[in-house]
């Protein structure tokens, strides 16, 4: 057979039993008493809204504290450094390459045209170069005179 409940005092009418386990308040809530208002304009939208008399001047030195124009906030760098210097990085790649490829060129055709100018000159000294200038000389001369009369000499 089921244990009954505890039997709890029932609360006499209008008042409150609070709750077992939440904290029971200090004290009594004070009922609603109406306040003065002034009506004031929304500064976020259209309209008016109430605001207490008491609150009035925290109110109006927010307000024009709100429409000073306020400072604008220090940005920090538009590009990420880091992207910066990886982009740096890559830039400075790219012209070192194509530096050394221009200086290899450079020495390649160096080389090359050396080379040519070295066979050149060997040519040159195989064939010429160990003659002696002078030798057999012959001249030809053709004369061309009127009506056709053409001779050819040998000699001076």
């Amino acid at each position: 057979m089921p244990t009954p409940l505890p039997e709890t005092p029932r609360p006499e009418v209008g008042q409150r039993r609070p709750l077992e386990g939440w904290p029971t308040p200090a004290a009594e809530v004070e009922p609603y008493t109406p306040q003065p208002a002034a009506y004031v304009s929304d500064p976020y939208g259209p309209g008016f809204m109430p605001v207490r008399q008491e609150d009035l001047a925290a109110f109006r030195a927010a307000i024009v504290q709100a429409a000073q124009p306020q400072p604008a906030p220090a940005h920090g760098p538009l590009i990420d450094p880091i992207a910066q210097r990886m982009v740096g990085a890559g830039a400075l790649g790219a012209g070192v390459g194509w530096g050394t490829s221009q200086v290899l060129s450079v020495l390649a055709s160096g080389t090359t045209g050396l080379a040519l100018a070295l066979a050149l000159l060997l040519a040159l000294r195989l064939t010429a170069g160990g003659q002696k200038r002078g030798g057999d000389t012959y001249i030809t001369n053709n004369h061309a005179r009127l009506w056709g009369r053409n001779s050819t000499s040998n000699g001076g």
